[in-house]
């Protein structure tokens, strides 16, 4: 199908892991416990980076564009071609990484996870680098939708699951073996969230900082209201508004709007019952499931381009 397509606010950082948090025992069927549906995160030794979804994929990520043939409807008596030739956009894991600034020099193991854990693909930082060439993923609606990945033959320990629920990076941490028909085994006991986490990232608004996750925005966690300080938020969590060049909502994968430094310091929002996953900016109430904050502006250029054919 073509086109359709802050953790604790103010904790000191999105994933506190403690020495417990590797996970709840759990049975055999390796079902990942918590992920309810939300999209899928990125996660570097237990600490959530990013959000695979189309619109928060970082401005550096550039799509590997593949060729297939679709068929054609014809009117009866029509001469023409059965099919077509139509582009389809992938991208590549370790350019991702990249893009999130993880060294892949340095990656131990890769954990891509399917809808069950049994099914996730696990590949060494050796096979990654010389092989993470051909291992992409894509999105079910090519502009949206749930994250798939393409594994080429012989990768890894050879699973290739229909879609992603969440994608493992260890780079100083010891990773988790994969134990057959039981899931992820760490320390002698098997886990069923993420390892050195907790449960899956789950819920609320997503804040970037130069394209990494770096705060989630959930109504429980806010005191007063109806209306708060977005600028008062950020600030707060840690970040500098005076090396702010842009912000942009994104709402339904698409960058839906910018805003300068100006405009940021005097933007408030506020966050209604029901709506989960979004808030309401200004005095228009801009929807955003997600806020991308820039310290060096965005060449337009650089911006996702959406092929005519991608959109519903």
């Amino acid at each position: 199908m073509f086109g359709l397509a802050l953790a604790m606010l103010l904790a000191p950082s999105v994933a506190q892991p403690s020495p417990g948090s590797e996970g709840g025992s759990g049975g055999g069927g390796g079902n990942m416990r918590g992920s309810r549906g939300d999209r899928p995160a990125v996660y570097v030794d237990g600490e959530p980076i990013s959000v695979l979804s189309f619109g928060e994929l970082p401005i550096g990520l550039k799509p590997v564009w593949r060729t297939d043939q679709v068929s054609v409807e014809k009117e009866p008596g029509q001469d023409a071609p059965p099919s077509r030739e139509v582009k389809l956009r992938a991208y590549r894991f370790t350019e991702l990484l990249t893009a999130l600034r993880v060294n892949l020099t340095k990656v131990r193991e890769l954990h891509v996870y399917g809808p069950k854990t049994t099914d996730a693909i696990v590949v060494s930082g050796a096979e990654l680098r010389r092989r993470g060439r051909d291992f992409l993923f894509r999105f079910s609606g090519e502009v949206e939708g749930k994250p798939i990945p393409i594994v080429p033959p012989r990768f890894g320990n050879r699973r290739s699951p229909d879609r992603i629920t969440g994608v493992l990076v260890y780079v100083d941490k010891k990773p988790p073996r994969l134990v057959p028909d039981k899931g992820f085994e760490l320390d002698g006991r098997i886990i069923t969230d993420i390892p050195y986490h907790g449960e899956p990232l789950s819920g609320g608004v997503r804040v970037y900082l130069n394209d990494r996750l770096v705060m989630v925005i959930k109504r429980r966690n806010l005191a007063g209201g109806p209306r708060f300080s977005l600028a008062s938020q950020l600030e707060s969590h840690g970040i500098d508004m005076k090396k702010v060049a842009e912000a942009w909502a994104i709402h339904r994968d698409r960058r839906v709007e910018r805003f300068t430094p100006e405009q940021l310091q005097a933007l408030f929002f506020k966050m209604i019952e029901g709506r989960q996953g979004e808030l309401l900016l200004g005095d228009r109430d801009l929807p955003a499931s997600a806020i991308a904050i820039h310290e060096v502006a965005i060449d337009p250029d650089q911006l996702p381009k959406v092929l005519s054919e991608e959109e519903f």
